[in-house]
C-alpha cells in the first residue's frame, strides 16, 4: 500500500513539474508557462517542428508570427475565446512565446487581453495582486488555465509525432 502511495505522488509530481500559471511579479500579466523536455532533439530540428506546429495551428501564420530568432525563439500573437463572465465567450488576443534549446522548450502565454485591448489581469485579480472571490471570476481563471494547458498538450503532441510520409 505505501509503495502505490509512493508512486502516485512521484507521478503526480512528475507531471506537474514546470508549469506555472498565476500572476507574474515581473510582468505584472497573467502568465501560463510550461517547460517540455524532449531529450533526444536538438534545438535547431525543435524549432522546425514548433514553426510547422505554429503555421498548422493558427490561421494566418504569416500575420500571427511576429518574431523569430532562429533556432531559440518564435513569438507568435493569436487569438482564442475565453469565458467572459457574462454567460459568453470572448474574443482574447494572446502571446504565446517559445524558447528553445537542445532537448527542451519552454512556453509562456501572457498578455491576455480583449480586442477591445481590456486585459484579463483586471478581471481576475484586485489591485493589490490577490484573486477575485467569486464563482464567476474562478470560470474565467479557470477557464483560461484550461485552454492554456490545451494549447501545451496540442503542441508536446506534435513535437512526439514522428514525421511519416
Amino acid at each position: 500500500m505505501k509503495r502505490h502511495i509512493y508512486f502516485i505522488l512521484i507521478t503526480i509530481s512528475l507531471n506537474s513539474f514546470g508549469q506555472t500559471f498565476g500572476l507574474n511579479k515581473e510582468t505584472n500579466l497573467l502568465t501560463y508557462e510550461e517547460i517540455i523536455n524532449i531529450d533526444s532533439m536538438k534545438a535547431e530540428d525543435i524549432y522546425k517542428k514548433v514553426k510547422e506546429w505554429a503555421i498548422l495551428s493558427f490561421r494566418n501564420s504569416e500575420k500571427v508570427i511576429v518574431g523569430e530568432n532562429k533556432p531559440t525563439l518564435l513569438k507568435a500573437t493569436f487569438i482564442q475565446k475565453y469565458f467572459n463572465g457574462m454567460g459568453v465567450y470572448a474574443d482574447y488576443y494572446n502571446t504565446i512565446t517559445i524558447k528553445i534549446k537542445d532537448g527542451a522548450v519552454k512556453i509562456i502565454i501572457d498578455d491576455m487581453r480583449m480586442t477591445s485591448g481590456y486585459k484579463v489581469e483586471g478581471t481576475v485579480y484586485k489591485k493589490d495582486g490577490t484573486l477575485r472571490t467569486g464563482n464567476t471570476y474562478q470560470k474565467i481563471y479557470e477557464d483560461i488555465e484550461f485552454k492554456c494547458k490545451g494549447l501545451i498538450k496540442d503542441l508536446t503532441n506534435f513535437l512526439s509525432k514522428e514525421d511519416v510520409w
